[in-house]
């Protein structure tokens, strides 16, 4: 076993109480890779969030995707999160984590933007209406 118990040397130890600790350590606030990271964080568990929350609205009310078809899409949608999951762990690992946040960062806005142009040019409904239909 052999766990170190106490704080190695020259480590910064806070010995005031809890109620005077800092709530955000400085450190943290001036390290922009950090700031990154927690800001991309932030904006994909919002995203993951709205989407979780509206995504049973827009496709049965919106599209017309009846119970059945509206659960498997979110079953798709989760063996696609698992699946994300392991594969970007297996490109965190090769890749390194800045360089996987960027091509992550590139992609969405590359799907962002296509996704965006399907809606104002009205294929993307054609295609929701054409799933919702054969579900």
């Amino acid at each position: 076993m052999g766990g170190r118990t106490t704080p190695p040397p020259g480590a910064v130890r806070w010995t005031g109480r809890i109620a005077e600790r800092p709530l955000w350590p400085e450190p943290q606030l001036t390290d922009r890779t950090f700031a990154g990271y927690l800001a991309v964080n932030a904006l994909q568990g919002s995203v993951l969030f709205t989407y979780v929350s509206m995504s049973s609205f827009v496709l049965q009310e919106e599209h017309g995707l009846g119970a059945q078809g509206f659960s498997v899409v979110f079953a798709d949608n989760a063996v696609g999160l698992v699946l994300g999951g392991q594969v970007n762990g297996a490109l965190g690992m090769r890749l390194g984590p800045a360089r996987l946040l960027v091509a992550s960062v590139l992609l969405v806005v590359t799907a962002s933007a296509a996704l965006l142009a399907g809606a104002l040019s009205g294929e993307l409904v054609a295609v929701a209406e054409l799933t919702a239909s054969a579900a």
